[in-house]
């Protein structure tokens, strides 16, 4: 059971080390990467990164070659950018685009609820399996 950031984290790297360099196998994985991308922005809060003032964009770059999505502080748009980008099934790699989760969590100023830690941890589940 994953119960904190640094764990969630942790998990997320071991996914993407465990799969570097391997493109997505089925829809069941770019479910599962949209599903715990989308949770992940949906719960952040406001200051979104830590020591970053409230209001002030941070990391669009990187986000924008990771996750193909701009944040600008807009978590809704960012949100609409991934059900955008899901329609399409547009995905890079797994290491791309799990480091992108990777680094959000890692960032995020608040520690996200338990409950969704605990939903993240089994939307990743098809990684999981696969890594075992």
């Amino acid at each position: 059971m994953i119960e904190s950031n640094k764990e969630l984290e942790l998990l997320i790297q071991s996914i993407r080390q465990g799969l570097a360099d391997n493109l997505f196998e089925s829809d069941e994985e770019i479910n599962a990467y949209f599903n715990a991308s989308i949770l992940i922005f949906n719960n952040l809060k406001e200051p979104y990164w830590k020591g970053v003032m409230k209001g002030e964009v941070k990391y669009d770059d990187y986000l924008q070659s990771k996750m193909d999505i701009t944040f600008a502080n807009d978590k809704n748009n960012a949100i609409n950018q991934l059900f955008r980008l899901w329609l399409d099934k547009k995905t890079s790699t797994i290491e791309f685009n799990l480091r992108g989760l990777e680094f959000i969590i890692r960032e995020h100023t608040f520690e996200f609820d338990k409950n969704i830690l605990k939903m993240i941890f089994e939307v990743l589940n098809p990684f999981i399996k696969r890594i075992k």
